[in-house]
């Protein structure tokens, strides 16, 4: 069923309901918003049928932060943290946060190593990992220290209210024992944070 509203001159515009609702036979309503709302702004729903207006994926905020700092794993799967530990303050409640960190990792002549990174997500004392890989670095044998980039793209989804203090950082352990794996000896480590409006 279709409802068609005819405009003042010429043409029309109609809303057409769905064979069917889900589940089958639910009577829905909508409950449009009091106001005409401001210019880019989305319909929105709350779940029970009531519509507002809001703007969606607005970027809030932008922080980046680098280091230098020389760091060494030695130890088979212990974690190093590596520096920065980037920090962002949220501006909006339920804002999602695009991460990219990208770090530099190096390892000595004929070690055959791999590498463990995760990006790991600090609030209030609480550290959550959100990402994790196990990676492979190129063994050149006699050659010498190889330098090989490795980095994180998230949408991490913190569930925080606005004001909140987040930082995210990366670690890295040796996964083979075999020799010793570094971080930033020929490059740097770059953590770049996004906030985006839920």
């Amino acid at each position: 069923m279709s409802i068609k509203l005819k405009g003042s001159s010429d043409g029309s515009v109609s809303l057409t309901a769905p064979a069917d609702t889900s589940p089958s036979g639910t009577d829905i309503t909508l409950t449009l918003p009091t106001t005409d709302g401001d210019a880019d702004q989305v319909l929105q729903t709350n779940g029970s049928g009531t519509l507002s207006w809001a703007i969606k994926g607005k970027v809030l905020k932008v922080e980046h932060s680098s280091s230098e700092t020389n760091v060494t794993a030695t130890q088979d799967e212990v974690y190093v943290d590596i520096p920065p530990n980037a920090g962002i303050t949220t501006v909006g409640a339920s804002s999602k946060i695009l991460v990219h960190a990208h770090t530099n990792v190096h390892t000595g002549v004929g070690t055959n190593p791999r590498v463990r990174m995760r990006l790991v997500r600090t609030v209030g004392g609480t550290n959550t990992t959100i990402a994790e890989a196990n990676e492979a670095l190129i063994d050149y044998g006699s050659v010498g220290i190889h330098v090989q980039g490795v980095g994180f793209s998230v949408l991490d989804n913190p569930g925080q209210s606005a004001g909140t203090a987040i930082t995210y950082h990366l670690e890295f352990a040796n996964s083979t024992g075999n020799g010793n794996v570094g971080a930033n000896n020929n490059g740097r480590t770059d953590i770049t944070m996004m906030e985006i409006e839920a």
